[in-house]
């Protein structure tokens, strides 16, 4: 029998192109949105592709959320999958933005994400395998203008996605990111939220100008979402999926926040108010040179260990499998910064995905006779 996944937020935009592509796929999907009155959009894609797919109620912000999910379960079966698609944002500078606009954005993006979540894992652990799919964003990345209470959610998704993954490995359960940059969905039209105190003549008036000039560029040039719908479902069928997806280009061009990105970002954004130029401190006299320093040769000892090499995953005591920059590889790289006393010293997740371990005492070096 096919696969069951559990979809939120499919009555547009990329929940609703997930729900087709997993139908067309071959899965048995159950497509969930808080207005049911939205979902004649979702069926008529789905009879244009000739898929089926289940359509049911579900507000992830709802307290009663967790009770659905498991009518879900008792009506449908256990789910194999879930895909974490329900999220809103608000344009506007985080000043003009109200605490409701920030509460509202988290209450969807995170904790709806998270409520949901938990209450499809009990299933999951029972069955001994499943795949949690969360719809991050470049904005999961990369904070930009105009969208800075957003940027905190989707952070927030990040880390905790990177958390969930080892907590649940164990249990036969596979957690994944999905990372779109900009495409054409309706939250940039039809769903577009303004900051609740945005002002176009206010202090930020250069910022909501701009922040319209995108959400227009976007509606006219950017792609539609069905790659990202494409994707999702390549990751639920996929046997050992890759932890982190970029998908598009300008999110993969404006990944890990590179240097290029931002200056990008710079040229398009309003410019800061320049400070007025500080007073150049007197330059101090230089010291006196004295006489060259003898080498330690136990640095030198420690700069020729300094490598980088691959180690098998059990020797770094870590599960398998490396989730480095989007890809999986079989090996963990391991920064070696001074040697350690056992190969299974404790790990710390490194910004770039990399795994370093952490410092020990240096084995002691007895110095050249």
């Amino acid at each position: 029998m096919a696969e069951l996944v559990l979809i939120t937020g499919c009555s547009s935009g990329i929940g609703l192109s997930a729900a087709v592509e997993c139908a067309a796929e071959g899965f048995r999907v159950v497509a969930t949105m808080r207005n049911l009155e939205r979902r004649e959009a979702l069926l008529a894609a789905a009879r244009a592709r000739q898929v089926t797919v289940a359509v049911e109620q579900l507000d992830v912000t709802a307290t009663s959320a967790p009770v659905k999910v498991k009518e879900l379960v008792l009506k449908y079966g256990p789910f194999f999958g879930l895909v974490n698609n329900a999220g809103i944002a608000f344009g506007g500078a985080f000043e003009e933005q109200t605490d409701e606009d920030v509460r509202e954005q988290f209450e969807t993006n995170v904790f709806g994400l998270m409520s949901i979540t938990r209450a499809v894992l009990p299933s999951m652990r029972a069955q001994g395998r499943g795949r949690v799919i969360n719809v991050s964003s470049l904005s999961g990345r990369l904070g930009l203008p105009g969208v800075s209470s957003y940027a905190a959610t989707k952070h927030a998704v990040e880390g905790f996605s990177e958390a969930l993954r080892w907590e649940v490995e164990p249990f036969g359960i596979q957690v994944a990111l999905v990372e779109p940059g900009s495409f054409r969905t309706p939250i940039f039209g039809d769903n577009q939220r303004r900051a609740s105190l945005a002002d176009m003549e206010g202090p930020y008036a250069r910022l909501n100008q701009m922040l319209e000039r995108v959400a227009a560029e976007v509606t006219a040039r950017a792609p539609a979402p069905d790659v990202v719908g494409t994707t999702i479902a390549r990751l639920l069928a996929a046997s050992s999926p890759p932890f982190r997806s970029i998908v598009g280009h300008d999110a993969r061009a404006r990944r890990a926040a590179s240097p290029g990105a931002r200056s990008a970002l710079r040229d398009r954004c309003p410019p800061l108010p320049e400070a007025e130029p500080e007073a150049e401190p007197a330059p101090e006299p230089e010291p006196e040179a004295g006489p060259p320093e003898e080498p330690d040769p136990r640095l030198a000892h420690r700069r020729a260990l300094t490598s980088s090499r691959l180690l098998p995953s059990r020797l770094t005591g870590l599960p398998p499998g490396n989730y480095r920059r989007g890809r999986r590889e079989e090996e963990v790289s391991v920064d070696f910064i001074r040697p350690a006393r056992s190969a299974r010293a404790p790990l710390e997740d490194s910004r770039d995905g990399s795994f370093r371990p952490q410092d020990r005492p240096a084995a002691p070096v007895a110095a050249p006779r």
